[in-house]
């Protein structure tokens, strides 16, 4: 014991020359002069492990500020070495020396939080002054690269550290309105592991500093939700559904008064993805599956392949998340547990997915323990047991979730689950399994009509019969009655065309007196646009437009079933055109009322710009920005679903998409930026302009310069993001918006 004492004495008093030898070697690597002014073999020696090393450049960069963040050096005060050597690679050209720099600083800081919380204030009041000063200058400098870094790697490596510091050291500077402002920019980072870190250490300062972070969880709360419901990409959905999980676990304070809406959006959206097909995309019609088989029939299993994998995964997520619901919110969750069994039953028995099967084990446990519904799921529902017993033949990792579940959920009575398994045999069990009798017509019954079914009717649509022929409602009166005699009877469908535009002129010249003919007019046109061939189709949809522009808001009593038919055909490529141009005056027509209809609108044109992208087929995507153009500030609420969407077009490196469309693209943005408030969005817009900028694959020439190919084409990327001075505008608007923590010099622009 003695010798093992004297042994680590000796090794002890090593320690202090290693760290001087140590740190005289980084210092020279990394600030090309030595720690301390001093000569003889260890200043000797440290120089010549400096230079002469086999590792030399970049790569000793990296392990000088790696041994820097990693080696006890707790003996010397390092805040002023960490200044000096390590704090100028944070804006390094490469990414890695950032992201060593950056975690270096983050390290010494942490082992530094402890020691400054300790000291003596009354004796060394101006010093730590001073050290706290330096402290929170490096701390703004860390939180830049956690949000404004190009390399999302390098943002995701330092939100980490942020988050996963011992002790929570950095958590009374993050609370402060500067920094919180720094970190709701990260709430839309355009990565999606940035967001899910981001997320947690906000809500872990929530409760540092409720009545500033509160505001902001709740409003990406109903983003989340937003998302989850309306956007037209599964992938998107997916992400949602993970992000919302993460906000459930990491500020359940926010969640517990949304509960039930926030379970609403889980199970409709685990109901849909479960009974969806795999035929194809949601949205479009037959019109839209019919397109795509035609550019697509080289490829339909992959694209259907594909198209269940995600499908797959956005279930995944939605079940994890109602089963971290369920460990937030306990016994809330109660009255829900007889609508999510069954939800979780058709996940178990789904054999072609073994994840899928596993969290949804996991899940029923949750909600199990965190309800107290114990040993009851095997008498409601006799094939769980079996279900489970033949799950222990999975992996090990299911095998331990099922082994887990089976001991929350308890032991059942050998008579009831002998009871079960014949109740399982199906005997006079039918209405309980959910198949019912269809009902017969009785004799003489009448079965209802179809709407839309083709029968005369006699009367007259607008009776003329009491009208004198002085009066000026006569004339016109009679007109209408006889062009929709013709409308309404199929055997003249080849006269339809001349009828709608003869019935167009007349409203024309009669203006808004035309209103008094609409309810029976509008009806009858409805079903003509429903039944009648493609070309008649177009026509109608050309003049509907030219109807809304004279009646303008009295259009607000046929809107419901004028966007339905909308919705009806949407996806054709022949229709779209007229289709947008329709809800671009209906925008124009009814303002802020139009409002209301963005969030079902907005998913379908963000899918007409993805199967663009997807089909290569860009046709409709010059009226999709235009009409998004038109939208105006009624996108700005929906924001996080359309800009994605946008910055794919023109963000090198992701697709194939036509000059034109790229160009389009950023004249959009630059129209439609300016009108918004985009403080939160700066990480999702600034980022992807940054890449654009320095990015060499990009061509942006004018069309009377398109052979200027000796000119760099970042340079000419430079010069048409330039011509676009309301994007800059909006750009430079985000430092004031965001306080003096935010700088542009962040973005790298």
């Amino acid at each position: 014991m003695t010798d093992g004492g004297k042994g680590r004495d000796s090794l002890n008093g090593l320690l202090q020359p290693i760290q001087e030898r140590l740190l005289e070697t980084i210092s020279l690597v990394l600030a090309k002069r030595p720690y301390r002014i001093s000569t003889g073999p260890s200043a000797d020696a440290a120089a010549a492990a400096a230079h002469g090393g086999e590792v030399k450049g970049s790569e000793l960069v990296w392990l000088s500020l790696h041994t820097l963040g990693t080696f006890n050096l707790d003996n010397h005060a390092m805040l002023g070495f960490m200044c000096d050597c390590a704090v100028r690679y944070l804006e390094d050209d490469v990414a890695e020396t950032r992201r060593e720099a950056a975690l270096a600083c983050a390290h010494l800081l942490e082992r530094r939080g402890g020691a400054l919380a300790g000291t003596d204030q009354s004796s060394r009041a101006g010093s730590v002054r001073r050290m706290r000063a330096g402290v929170e200058e490096v701390l703004d400098k860390l939180l830049m690269v956690a949000v404004a870094d190009p390399e999302p790697e390098v943002r995701q490596a330092m939100m980490t550290a942020l988050f996963d510091a011992k002790n929570q050291c950095f958590d009374d500077h993050l609370s402060q309105a500067d920094s919180l402002r720094a970190l709701f920019i990260s709430l839309n980072d355009e990565s999606g592991a940035v967001c899910a870190t981001a997320i947690s250490l906000v809500g872990r300062l929530a409760n540092r500093n409720p009545a500033y972070v509160l505001p902001a969880l709740r409003r990406h709360l109903l983003q989340l939700l937003t998302e989850l419901e309306h956007s037209a990409d599964t992938q998107n959905k997916e992400q949602s559904a993970r992000l919302l999980g993460c906000l459930i676990q990491s500020c359940p304070r926010l969640i517990l008064p949304y509960v039930a809406p926030v379970l609403k959006a889980l199970v409709a959206k685990l109901r849909s993805s479960t009974g969806s097909t795999a035929t194809g995309p949601a949205q479009g019609g037959s019109a839209t599956a019919s397109t795509s088989l035609t550019h697509h029939a080289h490829q339909p299993q992959a694209s259907e392949q594909r198209a269940a994998a995600e499908r797959r995964f956005l279930q995944v997520s939605v079940l994890a998340t109602i089963g971290a619901l369920a460990q937030v919110s306990g016994a809330t969750m109660r009255p829900y547990v007889r609508e999510l069994l069954p939800l979780l039953l058709d996940a178990l028995r789904d054999g072609g997915a073994a994840g899928k099967r596993q969290v949804a084990v996991s899940t029923l446990g949750q909600l199990v323990q965190s309800t107290g519904y114990v040993v009851l799921p095997y008498i409601d529902y006799p094939p769980l047991l079996s279900i489970l017993l033949r799950l222990l033949n999975e992996n090990s990792v299911t095998r331990f979730e099922v082994l887990k579940t089976l001991g929350i959920i308890g032991a059942l009575d050998p008579h009831s689950h002998k009871m079960n398994q014949l109740n399982m045999k199906g005997e006079g069990n039918l209405p309980a399994d959910g198949v019912r009798g269809q009902r017969q017509v009785q004799e003489g019954e009448i079965p209802p009509q179809r709407d839309g079914e083709d029968h005369e009717l006699v009367v007259e649509l607008l009776p003329s019969s009491g009208l004198a022929t002085s009066s000026e409602e006569y004339y016109p009166t009679v007109a209408i009655n006889a062009l929709m005699q013709v409308l309404r009877d199929g055997s003249l469908s080849s006269h339809h065309l001349m009828v709608v535009r003869s019935l167009m002129f007349i409203f024309q010249a009669l203006g808004l007196s035309c209103v008094s003919y609409l309810p029976k007019v509008m009806p009858v046109l409805f079903h003509v646009m429903r039944t009648c061939e493609g070309g008649l189709r177009e026509f109608m949809f050309q003049q509907l437009t030219v109807l809304v522009s004279i009646i303008r808001q009295h259009i607000r009593k046929y809107l419901d079933e004028l966007l339905a038919l909308v919705y009806e055909f949407w996806g054709n490529a022949h229709l779209m055109q007229h289709l947008l141009r329709l809800l671009e005056e209906l925008s124009r027509a009814l303002h802020d009322e139009f409002r209301s209809f963005m969030p079902e609108l907005l998913p379908r044109c963000v899918g007409a710009l993805a199967e663009a992208e997807r089909s290569g087929d860009y046709s409709s995507a010059h009226h999709v920005l235009h009409a998004l153009e038109v939208f105006s500030s009624s996108v700005e609420e929906h924001l996080h679903l359309v800009l994605p969407a946008m910055v794919r077009l023109f963000q090198p490196g992701v697709a194939e998409v036509p000059l034109a469309v790229r160009r389009a693209t950023l004249q959009s943005l630059g129209r439609l930026l300016p009108r918004m408030q985009l403080a939160g969005y700066a990480s999702a817009i600034v980022h992807p302009f940054a890449r654009c900028l320095d990015s060499a694959s990009l061509s942006v020439d004018p069309p009377h310069h398109e052979h200027r190919g000796d000119e760099p084409r970042a340079q000419r990327l430079t010069s048409a993001l330039m011509s676009q001075p309301r994007i800059l505008d909006s750009i430079v608007s985000f430092q004031t918006k965001c306080g003096p923590s935010i700088r542009l010099q962040w973005f790298g622009i």
